[in-house]
């Protein structure tokens, strides 16, 4: 593992914050909860679910197929900030894209609106909380193994061709003490192979979450976020070299 600190230029594309709800709130609410950002959320779209379903029919009848559309929230943008609102009959997500500066800059964000957000549309009962990061990794070329940067490569048997054009590689860890939970990722995809000029691009995306139940203006809820972060932190250091994390001093 590489050791656990601050980098100065951390490979995260995005980081986000994500809470999930019960009962579903009203579309009415989230509308009047946008339209008081406008200010400085200018950008609104509407969220949509698609329901598809399909009518077996008995005999010679040919089977039908049907789909209904509904709104499920809106997405609200801070251009050029680089902040992602998704304001759901369900859920929260709050994230900053590209350049990411630190844990603290997010927090300081999101924490206000998420209390703005149960000040008005009042969620009752917060059942999952989430924190995640995905990262794109540029490592310099040629390499003679991904175990170089990675701890937790990808694995060829030895009498296979050994080059690779792409693969991935998903694994889904429970922490049995605290019950936090993680999914990890790890991604070489034939577009991304070549981000930056003699490097081959590597998606790490971690996404650590907790099933939980506690009131929406608990303090729980915001503990429960910064003990995930400091999941995503180890996790993230647990899968690179030393050698991958002085690229990004």
């Amino acid at each position: 593992m590489a050791v656990p600190r601050h980098l100065n230029n951390a490979p995260i594309r995005e980081g986000l914050i994500d809470v999930h709800f019960e009962p579903a709130v009203s579309l009415d609410s989230l509308d009047r909860f946008a339209a008081s950002l406008a200010d400085t959320f200018p950008r609104k779209s509407q969220l949509w679910q698609i329901a598809m379903g399909v009518d077996l029919k008995t005999g010679r009848e040919a089977p039908t197929s049907s789909s209904q559309r509904s709104a499920t929230g809106v997405r609200l943008e801070s251009e050029p900030q680089g902040y992602v609102m998704l304001a759901r009959t369900t859920g929260f997500t709050f994230s900053r894209l590209a350049p990411y500066r630190d844990w603290d800059e997010l927090r300081g964000v999101a924490k206000p609106l998420w209390d703005k957000f149960v000040e008005m549309v009042q969620p009752r009962t917060v059942t999952r909380s989430a924190v995640r990061y995905i990262n794109l990794l540029p490592l310099p070329y040629p390499f003679a193994d991904f175990s170089e940067y990675l701890n937790a490569a990808p694995m060829v048997p030895l009498n296979l061709p050994q080059s690779l054009s792409a693969f991935v590689q998903r694994v889904v860890m429970v922490e049995q003490a605290t019950n936090r939970c993680a999914i990890v990722t790890q991604a070489l995809e034939e577009s991304q192979a070549s981000i930056q000029p003699g490097t081959v691009g590597i998606f790490l995306d971690i996404d650590t979450f907790k099933v939980m139940r506690a009131d929406a203006d608990d303090a729980q809820v915001w503990g429960t976020l910064d003990s995930l972060r400091e999941f995503k932190n180890t996790i993230f250091f647990e899968h690179i070299t030393e050698k991958a994390a002085a690229l990004f001093e």
